[in-house]
């Protein structure tokens, strides 16, 4: 299950409010994490434990919530409830985050959210490095899911926001970006994505070029690129770091979809087949400004649509999403139904007006489809392939095998 997070820094006190689990009974599972460790964490005045810590709480209305800690600033904030707090994120060039919830009848009030960060700032002196530390985590937290997705695509608003803490020169943005591709892949979970950054970009020399050790040194351990040694192709040019079709298995695993094994031996899927919620292919860039990609993945929705023309207003609402270095050129979507549910074809043609790889604006075409998911609820399973370039380079040749890999994906119950 997918978590929320709210996270504080006292030199910039920001709450963050995400989706909420709403689950049987009357007890909720909480968990506590703070920057440094150790913390006291006292709820309605009662010490429930220090950080890092994950505890069973009794639902109830709003409480206090303390982190205290010898030598720093106490903490206060509020442990909050609701009724319903399903939130849904769309998978498209940084427009929103979201998170993928499992639900089940319970208890009509939660907390939410259920997961909560703190930064403590020191009573004594600034430390630089944590505060930094303190800032990338607090970024990756709130918008893990669109930084992720922003990569796929060569960049983005907050991936930007990423790379200027973390001190990448322009000179260095490209290579940057591709380690953090790396990073990406190799943690799930946002808050090790977080801490991996962290540990790659807080030492000399990243600190001064943003340009991390690890891709300075072409001898760089396999296991500091999230991919597996077995599955590493050592005669992989440098980009091409993720799985060749040879060493794919027949059938994908993923958790709640599988996905059959490609048949264009042009793709890379960069993942190391541990069931993650999300799986990324793509090729080889294929000239300097021309790309292709491939995304699917179990995404969470609100809540039950009691007709289909909701659904497919509700999916179109949030496919046209953007960030605003994107303009729409068209948008298109039919209702349909695949695996028997309610399904949204579409098609989306954007104008990239500053990307990372161009001096000049490229375009980029999106073609997938998005159905409700027969066994997991509130939930869909998306699929869609990209392709960004010039005009001439994007003339559907590849639609055909980006189409394939997708159609090869299956609804899973686990």
């Amino acid at each position: 299950m997918r978590h929320s997070y709210i996270l504080v820094i006292l030199l910039i006190v920001t709450s963050i409010t995400g989706c909420a689990s709403i689950v049987s009974g009357t007890d909720q599972n909480l968990t506590f994490n703070s920057e440094p460790d150790e913390a006291t964490v006292i709820v309605a005045g009662k010490v429930v434990g220090k950080t890092p810590l994950s505890v069973q709480l009794k639902k109830g209305k709003n409480q206090s919530l303390s982190f205290e800690k010898e030598g720093y600033k106490t903490h206060t904030t509020q442990l909050s409830t609701t009724l319903d707090g399903w939130f849904w994120g769309n998978i498209l060039l940084g427009g929103f985050f979201g998170s993928t919830t499992d639900s089940v009848s319970g208890g009509m009030n939660e907390f939410s959210p259920d997961q909560y960060f703190v930064t403590l700032t020191s009573e004594k002196t600034f430390d630089v490095s944590m505060t930094r530390s303190g800032q990338i985590r607090e970024l990756v937290i709130a918008f893990g899911d669109e930084i992720r997705l922003e990569l796929v695509t060569g960049g983005g608003e907050r991936t930007d926001a990423l790379l200027a803490i973390i001190g990448t020169e322009e000179s260095g943005k490209e290579t940057a970006i591709l380690a953090l591709q790396k990073l990406s892949l190799g943690n799930e979970n946002d808050m090790d994505f977080a801490n991996s950054i962290i540990k790659l970009y807080t030492a000399t020399p990243a600190e001064e070029t943003g340009i991390p050790v690890s891709s300075m040194d072409t001898t760089t351990p396999a296991e500091e690129t999230g991919i597996p040694v077995s599955s590493m192709d050592t005669t992989t040019p440098a980009k091409a770091t993720g799985i060749p079709v040879s060493r794919m298995d027949y059938v994908l695993k993923f958790r709640g979809f599988s996905i059959q094994k490609p048949t264009d031996d042009r793709w890379q899927l960069h993942s190391d087949n541990q069931k993650p919620r999300i799986a990324t292919f793509s090729f080889v860039p294929l000239s300097p400004t021309h790309s292709f990609n491939a995304t699917v993945q179990n995404r969470g929705i609100p809540a039950d649509f009691a007709t289909k023309q909701e659904f497919k207003e509700f999916v179109d609402a949030r496919l046209r999403e953007r960030d605003s270095r994107f303009d729409e050129l068209s948008f298109t979507s039919t209702l349909t139904e695949l695996h028997g549910e309610w399904a949204v074809t579409y098609k989306l043609r954007y104008l990239d007006k500053n990307p990372a790889n161009s001096t000049t604006p490229l375009f980029m075409t999106i073609k997938g489809f998005m159905y409700v998911h027969p066994y997991w609820k509130n939930s869909v399973i998306d699929a869609f392939y990209s392709e960004r370039g010039t005009k001439a380079e994007l003339d559907g040749t590849l639609d055909p095998v980006g189409q394939k890999l997708i159609d090869g994906t299956s609804p899973e119950k686990s």
